[in-house]
């Protein structure tokens, strides 16, 4: 499941929640991965678990353009 509470990201990173984990940051050095693994609309909305999944598929594919970091929500300002 998503965390309900939405936050705003900095320009190389988003968050993911996952059930049994806490945040995570994806970091992409690819400016032009950003703007299909953009996550959230402007009002903040996060996307469907169903994307999420989709994205972590292709973050697999391209692991060489991205790291996964376990990071604390203190790391992101709340919306």
């Amino acid at each position: 499941t998503i965390s309900p509470s939405t936050y705003l990201f900095n320009a190389s990173a988003l968050a993911l929640w996952r059930a049994s984990t806490k945040f995570f940051a994806i970091l992409i050095s690819d400016r032009n991965e950003m703007k299909f693994l953009s996550i959230g609309d402007r009002s903040g909305t996060l996307a469907c678990e169903r994307n999420l999944i989709e994205i972590e598929r292709v973050l697999k594919m391209s692991f060489l353009a991205a790291r996964t970091i376990r990071s604390e929500p203190s790391n992101f300002r709340k919306a």
